[in-house]
């Protein structure tokens, strides 16, 4: 990791001034302060405390600099000469000078996200309007739509640019998208809070696109940083928050995502989803998401944890947003879901649900059970499989490769047909996914009619092969 020296200066904290060293890798986000004490003594491990909220300081060339959120990495003792005390920081914003921690504070911020233009399907860039016009390109310089907005604050998705305006006359010119989550929030808060809505934001796009994402250059705007104006109230510059939440392998291989059938766009999110859903159930979504999307961060997971992950998530849904209670109440749930049925039904869907004895718990076979039935609103695509088998075979599998139990060795899935369950797992949680953020059931449907060709076409496929190479 290639690390540049940024100044070297006296950094204020707790009303003292220390020499320093600052450091940064501004494309992973790395910032390193080195603290520098003159060893006249034995210093003691605590002369400075292992996480430090707030230090600034002012550069050689005048420049003022604010760390925040500082976390102790290492500390070297060199008795005669000096003692050096490292911290990494969160953020390092440059060019603002601020009096204290709680002079930090925001009502805007932007982030950039490179690789969800597809997604967005919003471009600066359009084609000419006029039926007659010489051009082949109309250019916007800014794009923004409005996406949700409560009384706390308002997100928008944007598209910003960089266009080569001095100078047309070039045989060579390169135009840059930059699409962006903007935040606007009523009152002012700290860096974190706008952090948090933008990673929820983030994470909800990485499962609509399949793929892991980054945040790349954070922007924002504060009143000691402003320019006159004749006309208007002073104008409010940009500031960028350098920050450590970035992956760049995420930012500069994610740049060109091409086309493929994500599980919703933006123009789905403006017109196919309650909006308030959504920000009531995702607290409760978050540790789905994680597990959903961390095969998306592991390029290379085996198909067993695959299939684990799915089926932590779905029994973790189940129990989050369908069902949390006694045996006594499950069995109370299982009598309202089949009250409806013809009788000559019910004792299957009895023993579908509960299984062929009455369970002492709630177990995973119940939930995935409780899950395919779907309160008879949908009927999900098994594959190969035969329902009423299906949340039993599903069970001993993911028992057998966590507890590993002899018995079960020629019961569970393995190899082909693992990866078929796996397949069929993730259509019934993506169908709930869809449910739970708030997506209308016309839409889901439809959507799920095109998710379920992925799991057809597999296993055409493998027919395919069967009948010719294993004849």
């Amino acid at each position: 990791m290639s690390l540049k020296l940024i100044t070297s200066s006296y950094w204020h904290f707790n009303n003292q001034k220390f020499a320093g060293d600052l450091y940064l890798n501004q494309d992973n986000g790395t910032i390193l302060l080195y603290l520098r004490v003159p060893s006249t003594k034995i210093e003691s491990y605590f002369l400075f405390p292992q996480n430090i909220s707030y230090i600034n300081s002012t550069s050689l060339t005048g420049t003022p600099i604010t760390l925040l959120d500082l976390h102790r990495i290492s500390t070297n003792t060199y008795y005669g000469s000096e003692n050096t005390y490292g911290y990494e920081a969160s953020i390092l914003i440059q060019g603002v000078g601020f009096n204290s921690i709680e002079e930090v504070t925001f009502k805007e911020m932007t982030f950039r996200i490179p690789g969800i233009l597809k997604w967005g399907g919003k471009s600066v860039f359009t084609y000419p309007t006029e039926n007659h016009s010489k051009s082949v390109m109309d250019y916007n310089l800014f794009s923004e739509y409005d996406i949700y907005e409560n009384n706390e604050y308002k997100l928008i998705y944007s598209i910003g640019s960089k266009f080569p305006f001095t100078d047309f006359k070039q045989e060579e010119m390169i135009f840059y998208q930059y699409p962006s989550i903007q935040i606007h929030s009523k009152e002012s808060h700290d860096y974190k809070w706008f952090f948090n809505i933008a990673t929820k934001f983030k994470k909800l796009v990485e499962i609509a696109v399949g793929t892991p994402l980054s945040f790349d250059k954070v922007f924002t705007t504060h009143p000691k940083l402003t320019i006159d104006s004749p006309d208007t109230q002073p104008i409010l510059l940009d500031i960028e928050l350098i920050h450590n939440m970035k992956n760049p392998e995420f930012i500069n291989t994610r740049k060109d995502i091409h086309y493929i059938e994500f599980l919703f766009t933006l123009d789905d999110l403006l017109n196919h989803l309650d909006k308030n859903l959504w920000e009531i159930a995702y607290d409760k979504l978050n540790p789905i998401f994680e597990l959903y999307i961390e095969d998306l961060y592991n390029p290379y997971p085996s198909i067993h944890q695959k299939f684990l992950n799915i089926i932590q998530a779905l029994e973790t849904l189940h129990a989050r947003f369908i069902f949390q209670g006694s045996v006594k109440k499950f069995e109370e749930r299982v009598e309202e879901i089949i009250k409806n049925r013809p009788e000559i039904y019910k004792e299957s869907d009895r023993r579908f649900l509960l299984g062929p004895s009455k369970p002492k718990n709630i177990y995973l076979s119940c939930r995935i059970a409780d899950l395919i039935l779907a309160d008879f609103e949908y009927i999900f695509h098994l594959g190969n499989f035969q329902e009423e088998e299906f949340p039993q075979l599903i069970a001993k599998t993911r028992n057998y490769y966590i507890h590993y139990d002899p018995k079960l060795e020629n019961q569970v899935l393995y190899g082909e047909r693992l990866y078929e369950a796996y397949l069929v797992l993730k259509n019934i949680l993506e169908y709930y996914l869809l449910k739970i953020i708030g997506f209308n059931q016309e839409y889901i449907f439809e959507k799920m009619k095109h998710r379920n060709r992925h799991l057809i076409n597999y296993l055409s496929i493998l027919d395919t092969d069967n009948n010719i190479f294993n004849k």
